[in-house]
């Protein structure tokens, strides 16, 4: 009987770039982008789809059924720019239009290598469930994704930190109700502040 044949390191790293290839191309394939957040429905049952396994553990952060969690993520804002440290963004929630879920919500903060960012205050996310998150008077709620802390506050409340360069956000909802699920909901476009 034959030994099998080995295949070498170099021979598997060599194709690693044909693979990101197939990941970027399957990504884009699969889902839709509404507002700026990109996602899909797939996740926790594409086992044998191989390209759409790369894609997820590329640009969502696991993969389990989307009755249990849904990740929406955002690499632009409302004007189709990269988001970058050098701005200064919001996402404004109107008055009862938080995310939909019987869990929780949060989202995350991400450099462009998909890693948290290290920052001041030590906070990776931001959702219904941190301390002291401050609705607006009219019942809405608006997040700050910034690099400098908001003068404008006594306290760090509404304040996401990002980094200096090339940053991107995930929205995810744990448990999500019907509206996540059936696409009805909507997440708003992150708005660059000062811009129309």
């Amino acid at each position: 009987m034959e030994r099998p044949r080995r295949i070498g390191a170099r021979r598997v790293g060599a194709g690693a770039p044909v693979i990101e290839q197939i990941a970027d191309e399957r990504w884009q394939s699969v889902g839709q982008t509404v507002n700026g957040w990109r996602g899909n429905l797939a996740g926790g049952r594409s086992s044998y789809d191989f390209a759409l396994n790369a894609a997820n553990t590329k640009y969502q952060v696991g993969t389990e059924l989307a009755e249990e969690v849904v990740y929406l993520n955002c690499r632009v804002d409302a004007d189709d720019h990269p988001l970058h440290g050098d701005n200064d963004y919001v996402l404004h929630f109107e008055s009862g239009a938080t995310p939909p879920v019987t869990g929780m919500w949060n989202l995350a903060m991400y450099a462009e290598d998909m890693l948290f960012v290290p920052n001041p205050i030590d906070r990776f996310s931001i959702g219904n469930t941190t301390d002291g998150l401050q609705p607006n008077s009219d019942g809405s709620l608006t997040i700050h994704l910034r690099r400098a802390r908001p003068e404008e506050f006594a306290d760090a409340a509404n304040w996401l930190p990002a980094p200096g360069g090339a940053f991107n956000t995930t929205m995810r909802f744990y448990a999500p109700l019907t509206p996540v699920l059936d696409g009805s909901y909507q997440l708003p476009v992150i708005r660059k502040l000062g811009s129309a």
